[in-house]
């Protein structure tokens, strides 16, 4: 099943692409996607909201046992379309989220492989599993594309290339970024 992907795994990644409604004013949790682990806490989830305001985060629970991290991008959301990528490696213990494909790099201060526990609920998509409608995405979500597998460098380009190309956003890459003036051929 869907669940079961995500677990006993060394790496997860997803793709989204989504825009903002509005600008939130303080740190309400806009979710995008969450997978929870057996015990119903959050394993992976990712947020266009939170602390501080208006910026993407990735947020992680390797073990069911551990306690809650998150990583924030440093740019600024706007209600502009946003190409996100998100990848966890738990072998190497680094996470990193691009951004319109600017990378960001993070220690993820946990390595080893995902606890071998299927998450208790669906996986959510736009909110809480729990119906929470405060802690909602407020937005247009457009891509959500996941996985357990470490992808690469270019892998990550293309997958942005791909989706900047799909939905006429090439002109939030950056100017040198691979694959603004060309179609990436995936496969």
């Amino acid at each position: 099943t869907v669940k079961a992907m995500y677990k006993n795994v060394s790496s997860v990644w997803a793709l989204v692409v989504f825009r903002k409604q509005f600008l939130d004013t303080n740190s309400t949790n806009r979710l995008i996607m969450r997978i929870n682990t057996a015990s119903g806490n959050e394993r992976f989830s990712l947020a266009s909201n939170y602390s501080p305001v208006n910026k993407f985060y990735n947020g992680y629970r390797r073990l069911d046992s551990h306690g809650w991290n998150n990583n924030t991008h440093d740019a600024l959301l706007d209600t502009d379309w946003v190409i996100a990528v998100s990848l966890l490696d738990f072998e190497s213990g680094k996470g990193y989220i691009y951004l319109n494909g600017t990378k960001q790099e993070f220690n993820l201060g946990s390595t080893g492989d995902i606890e071998n526990t299927i998450p208790n609920k669906p996986i959510s998509i736009g909110n809480h599993c729990n119906g929470t409608l405060s802690e909602g995405f407020a937005g247009d979500l457009v891509t959500l594309i996941s996985g357990n597998t470490l992808l690469s460098e270019n892998e990550i380009h293309k997958l942005t290339g791909w989706a900047a190309h799909k939905y006429n956003l090439t002109r939030l890459l950056p100017v040198n970024h691979l694959y603004k003036e060309m179609v990436p051929l995936i496969n």
